[in-house]
């Protein structure tokens, strides 16, 4: 997936774990596999970009909060939906550069 290839974080260009787990979103959308890359930071430069915000980005009506844990890691709050495949590569294409939305 090539629009994968610009993504960076604080050490330099992503993970090859990180684009499969990306890439596994992509394909079969889950809350557990969105829950895992929401958080991955795809574009550390200026504003540190994670998956999350560039999804909040391309659609500002996407939820602004999301899963939440008590101190045992017992979910009490669940994402209230999760990203079309389509926003989220639309995202990551945005803040990476590669296309302006």
């Amino acid at each position: 997936m090539k629009v994968l290839d610009n993504c960076k974080n604080m050490f330099g260009n992503m993970s090859p774990v990180m684009k499969k787990e990306i890439r596994k979103y992509i394909n079969d959308p889950t809350l557990e596999q969105w829950d895992k890359i929401a958080h991955y930071i795809i574009n550390p430069v200026g504003q540190m970009w994670t998956v999350w915000n560039a999804v909040l980005e391309v659609d500002p009506t996407f939820p602004k909060e999301g899963r939440a844990t008590d101190l045992q890691g017992n979910v009490v709050r669940e994402w209230r939906r999760i990203p079309e495949p389509f926003i989220v590569l639309k995202g990551i294409k945005y803040v990476t550069g590669e296309e302006f939305a």
